[in-house]
């Protein structure tokens, strides 16, 4: 509003000429005008009149009030924690870009109001002044965003936005606070070394009003202390304060506590505490003096329509500093062309056109710097934030621009043109030679890549011939009657158990917990469905390899590095397309009758329940997931063996050690599964793998080995 009446009062200020008289006022035109008579002539008297009625008429429309029935300005600001950046916004009734009406922002202090954005039209352009500590981007319409980057307590308070001609009725305020959420925190801005700041505290009440006693603690490496302590002895606050510290005993939903002369030993953390009967937890804040920030650029010659590259050199790490920066074009004054500031965490640049950032920000940051087209020289200099400008040295950047011949004959015209026509049948020369030249070299790397991945493939493949080598010669060393004997890896089934670790006595120790009935379950059956074929294949001279407790990750782990490369099948592959093709219980490589995959299942009915529904419910659910894992052991057993040319049968046999026939029977009824019980209400089940006594002509892929079977040796 200041600026704006300025601007009124040199519209309306009056011009004197040599006499004292006013030049365009007319209240006193008659005793001061000049003219070669003694009266002016109509003319000028009419021009005269007419400017004067103008500027009477700017008067009145800069001091009128509009009625404003029916509208409102608002604003909002969101509340931020300390330090943060926030955006107050006002809402007008009206497109100011098009109406052209001067706008203000007000902050409220102590009831006082102060501009921080005062903006008025001139000749249809917008101008503002801005106050410290906000930055706004000149964009209007019915709304403006104010931004405040860093909010602190000078920040603090009620905010309206105002138009000129609303009348005191159209304004509506907003009160940007703190968020605190139920803590108190606080910030200490980093100055140089003997210069002055503060440590200003946020509570999430006005200790003015609760009278809480509290105290502010310095947090170093030698302990800590309270610098601040403060009490209420009824209205009046007693403070005690340590040296090098000044409280003005100020104190509401905030307060300053001023560090006249910074020194390292106030270097550390601050903390703002209450010390009543209900303390409020609270976050700390950190100090520490600012170093001392020198900053340099360097920049080579460069040519006409060249892009040139200013490095600006800096003390400090700026991503880690988070500081400001700024590159200025030293022209009169100085322009700054690239300005950045710290929000959030976030760097937020904004470039003159034709100046770019790089990408990488550190202790140097490139700027691109725009295209000439004619000979000059430039300065420039990187300044950062809190630096003094003599800690700034500058750097020159000249672009030399090539002397434009001008001809002046026909002749030379003419010789200009013939050398144009022939410098471009050469270049054109040129640019074929190259691309015949650039397509012989991709051919030439084409065929050099191939010949790299047939030496590769083949280099692969004699790894894989050697690492199958490697396998066939160690099976036969470790097994050396794998053709006519029987093998159980690992020979002794293990149980699972699990453990949790306690300290006993300074030591970590594992204690082992109790096993779950299921768990229970599966390891008797295994061991019994062991001793059973164990027993079979002793008395029947079976040869046959058993490999149990078989997990798909130790699949050829254990292999050298030399063999690193081979193009074996691994499960690793399937499992990436399929993560759930879980691992089986047994794997039994039979000399006559292939592979055979088995899946144990040790459920049954629950001992002395009589929910006869319930479990055949369970049984059948354990039968559904045995056959989906039996499907995909399946499939990871043809993955693994995609590399043999013959074709290997994979058994995929289920078993029930603690399921009856009659029991099974009578679950496969219930859930509508008739096609596999025959007209006799017999199992249409093929018998046992192993009971070759009473096996059916053919090969039978499916097996289900029941209680009765499991009980038989």
């Amino acid at each position: 509003m200041k600026k704006r009446s300025l601007i009124v009062k040199k519209i309306l200020k009056q011009k004197y000429d040599s006499t004292g008289c006013p030049r365009l006022t007319s209240s006193i035109m008659d005793g001061c005008f000049k003219s070669r008579g003694s009266h002016p002539s109509g003319r000028s008297f009419r021009l005269r009149f007419f400017v004067s009625a103008l500027f009477l008429s700017v008067y009145i429309s800069l001091h009128s009030n509009v009625s404003a029935a029916g509208s409102q300005i608002i604003c909002t600001v969101p509340s931020v924690k300390p330090r943060r950046s926030t955006v107050l916004t006002c809402y007008f009734p009206e497109d100011v870009s098009e109406t052209k009406r001067d706008f203000t922002v007000y902050r409220y202090s102590d009831g006082r109001p102060d501009a921080v954005l005062d903006c008025w039209w001139w000749s249809g352009n917008l101008s503002c002044f801005t106050g410290q500590g906000y930055t706004y981007d000149r964009r209007i319409s019915t709304k403006l965003s104010l931004v405040i980057p860093r909010v602190s307590a000078s920040e603090l308070g009620t905010y309206d936005c105002r138009l000129v001609s609303y009348g005191p009725d159209s304004f509506f305020s907003c009160d940007l606070n703190i968020k605190l959420d139920g803590r108190s925190a606080c910030d200490i801005p980093s100055v140089k070394l003997e210069t002055e700041t503060a440590v200003t505290c946020y509570f999430p009440e006005d200790l003015n009003k609760s009278r809480t006693d509290f105290r502010v603690y310095h947090h170093s490496r030698e302990g800590s202390d309270a610098v601040l302590n403060c009490t209420w002895d009824g209205n009046i606050l007693n403070c005690t304060t340590s040296e090098g510290f000044q409280f003005d005993r100020r104190v509401s939903r905030y307060l300053s506590l001023t560090i006249t002369n910074a020194t390292e030993s106030h270097e550390g953390t601050y903390s703002c505490q209450s010390s009543g009967t209900e303390p409020f937890l609270y976050d700390n804040c950190s100090f520490t003096l600012q170093k001392a920030a020198n900053s340099s650029c360097s920049v080579s010659n460069v040519k006409d329509l060249d892009l040139a590259e200013l490095t600006c050199i800096f003390s400090v790490d700026i991503s880690k500093a988070r500081q400001d920066f700024r590159v200025i074009r030293l022209k009169g004054r100085g322009v700054t062309v690239v300005s950045c500031t710290w929000l959030d965490d976030q760097l937020d640049c904004t470039n003159e056109p034709g100046y770019a950032l790089g990408t990488n920000v550190t202790d140097r940051v490139v700027i691109t710097l725009p295209r000439t087209s004619r000979r000059q020289n430039v300065t420039y200099a990187c300044h950062l934030h809190g630096s003094e400008p003599a800690d700034s040295e500058s750097c020159d950047v000249t672009f030399i621009a090539d002397p434009v011949k001008v001809s002046y004959t026909t002749v030379i015209v003419v010789a200009i043109i013939g050398v144009a026509s022939l410098i471009a049948i050469i270049i054109s020369c040129m640019i074929l030679l190259c691309r015949l030249r650039r397509e012989k070299r991709r051919s030439l790397k084409r065929r050099a890549s191939e010949d790299k991945l047939k030496l590769l493939r083949k280099k692969n493949k004699e790894i894989t011939h050697n690492f199958i080598n490697y396998l066939t010669s160690s099976c036969l060393k470790t097994y050396k009657d794998i053709d006519t004997r029987f093998y159980f890896v690992p020979s002794l089934y293990l149980n699972k158990n699990t453990y949790t670790p306690v300290e006993f006595a300074g030591e970590k120790v594992l204690i082992t917990r109790p096993s779950t009935d299921t768990v229970l379950r599966h390891d008797q059956a295994m061991h019994d469905l062991l001793q059973n074929l164990y027993l079979l294949a002793q008395s029947e001279n079976e040869a046959m390899f058993v490999i149990s407790q078989f997990k798909y990750d130790n699949y050829l782990a254990m292999s050298q590095d030399v063999f690193n490369g081979h193009l074996l099948p691994m499960p690793d592959k399937l499992g990436e397309l399929n993560k759930d093709y879980g691992n089986f219980d047994l794997l039994i490589v039979h000399r006559k009758y292939g592979l055979m995959v088995v899946v144990v299942r040790a459920c049954g009915p629950e001992p002395g329940g009589d929910n006869e529904e319930k479990d055949d419910s369970n049984i059948f659910e354990e039968i559904d997931s045995g056959v989906r894992q039996l499907q995909n052991a399946e499939h990871m057993l043809q993955h693994v063996l995609s590399d043999q040319h013959w074709d290997v049968p994979v058994r995929k046999t289920l078993m029930l050690p603690n399921v009856s026939q009659e029991i099974l029977r009578r679950v496969l009824k219930r859930n509508n599964m008739e096609r596999l019980v025959d007209v006799e209400g017999r199992l249409n089940v093929p018998p046992p793998l192993f009971r070759r006594d009473k096996l059916k002509t053919g090969r039978s892929n499916r097996e289900l080995l029941c209680s009765r079977q499991m009980s038989v040796g």
